[in-house]
């Protein structure tokens, strides 16, 4: 019987990692669900990473009166969504549930300098999304002249900066170059979800392909590869 010994599984990094039965049977068994409201958001990256784990979990999409209860319940450990749910025990705070699963489900490196060169995808995109939503949340008198300026002076830079990177250490389908993983599950989900995005690809997506080329040829390839069969089949959200 292969489970009455250590089950090599080969990883997605090319590093052997060694699961016994007890941790296999329990994985398999595992209930999630992850708790968010009707838009892309916050909780769109844990989302994708279970999907692309090929793991089952409840996508509750609340309504504010089904978050105001679930809130009074004490459960959230910080009063916010999204939360993930296992086992009835929730967890909090997005990007590192995301990079659970990822660990969880060898989707995320173990060697120290591939770890580096993930999380500078995360860094990236937190520095962009920052100019982002100051813009998109400015008073209503302001909004406009706020978003002309974060796509032509504020976005330009940082895109520049990124091509620059992924052109040096990138590859065509991956961020890593070997494999899809956790800095891909980012990118795919904060630039479909807002620059790349049907309402918005005209004027976001033109300053993506203006300042980083590159970037956003592998772009396309996560999109229209691997991550396709889940971005044609999501429920469409405006944000």
């Amino acid at each position: 019987d292969v489970y009455k010994r250590q089950v090599s599984t080969q990883s997605t990094w090319g590093i052997i990692i060694k699961l016994d039965k007890d941790i296999i049977n329990k994985m398999a068994t595992d209930k999630y669900t992850v708790h968010y409201f009707d838009i892309y958001g916050r909780a769109e990256a844990i989302r994708i990473a279970f999907w692309l784990a090929k793991v089952e979990f409840n996508d509750n999409r609340m309504t504010r009166e089904q978050f105001a209860e679930l809130k009074a319940s004490g459960k959230l450990p910080f009063g916010q969504v999204p939360a993930l749910e296992k086992n009835g025990k929730f967890y909090a705070q997005s990007t590192p549930i995301v990079r659970w699963v990822c660990q969880t489900h060898n989707l995320y490196p173990t060697d120290p300098d591939h770890i580096y060169h993930v999380e500078v995808a995360t860094e990236v995109i937190n520095d962009i999304r920052q100019k982002v939503m100051k813009a998109w949340f400015s008073p209503p008198e302001q909004k406009e002249e706020a978003m002309k300026k974060l796509l032509a002076e504020e976005v330009p830079p940082q895109l520049k900066a990124l091509e620059n990177y992924f052109t040096q250490y990138c590859g065509e389908n991956a961020w890593d170059k070997n494999s899809i993983g956790f800095a891909d599950i980012q990118m795919v989900d904060f630039f479909s979800s807002i620059f790349l995005h049907p309402d918005r690809v005209a004027t976001f997506g033109a300053v993506v392909e203006a300042n980083a080329p590159n970037f956003k040829k592998y772009l396309d390839n996560l999109v229209n590869g691997p991550f396709k069969d889940y971005l044609s089949s999501r429920p469409f959200c405006s944000f």
